[in-house]
């Protein structure tokens, strides 16, 4: 079995709990990535033990830092309300019940004025480390455990070709590649990992392509 220093120590974190805090702050910072666009207003809703220990644990400040871009170690979490606050940011924590999810889940949903830009549900799943379970609706169970770029789509042929020879012109490894869509020719995400960071050029390149909705690249 292999067993990395992660599961061993834990992350380098800001507060008591990997899961309460590193985790969360890593769900917000990959629902800030996820988004794309521009929002001031965030709402959490805390599943099973977040919500019963999210303001003892600190996990209120590390998902709302996650959103506004800090990092798990950055010291500046215990401030996360007076620095979101100072940029224009209104945020909500709620408990809120959900099926099939992990003890440490949350839905965030930001909002650009009254209209929903995203709505992702993640779970923080031990050490530090998340499962992005659904986005925007659609079940995708992204672990972020290496640089993925998430491509909103048309569903039709010849998509997959599409991206995936823009990637190997790119010289860029896959390590997972996942198409999921609710229904047959309508809306599709496909998800793919790779081994090396993302850069602009290529998520440029990507968003050229016809029927491409939206590029994002999770690297947290």
């Amino acid at each position: 079995m292999d067993i990395s220093i992660m599961d061993v120590i834990g992350p380098v974190m800001i507060g008591p709990s990997s899961s309460h805090t590193a985790g969360a702050a890593r769900l917000g910072g990959a629902a800030r990535a996820l988004c794309g666009k521009t929002f001031n207003r965030a709402e959490f809703g805390l599943h099973g033990s977040f919500a019963k220990t999210y303001r003892g644990h600190g996990t209120d400040l590390a998902l709302l830092a996650g959103i506004i871009g800090m990092s798990p170690e950055d010291g500046r979490i215990p401030d996360a309300f007076q620095i979101a606050a100072e940029q224009g940011l209104a945020w909500k924590f709620f408990e809120k019940q959900m099926e099939g999810v992990h003890e440490n889940a949350v839905e965030i949903r930001l909002f650009d004025g009254e209209e929903q830009v995203l709505c992702m549900v993640g779970s923080s799943i031990g050490g530090g480390r998340i499962m992005i379970n659904d986005l925007n609706g659609c079940r995708i169970d992204l672990s972020a455990g290496l640089p993925a770029i998430v491509i909103s789509h048309m569903d039709r042929k010849g998509m997959i070709h599409q991206i995936t020879s823009v990637l190997l012109d790119e010289d860029m490894n896959v390590g997972t590649l996942k198409l999921t869509r609710n229904t047959k020719g309508e809306h599709a995400l496909s998800i793919i990992e790779v081994d090396e960071s993302v850069d602009d050029k290529i998520l440029e390149r990507l968003r050229r392509i016809p029927d491409v909705l939206s590029v994002q690249a999770v690297q947290i």
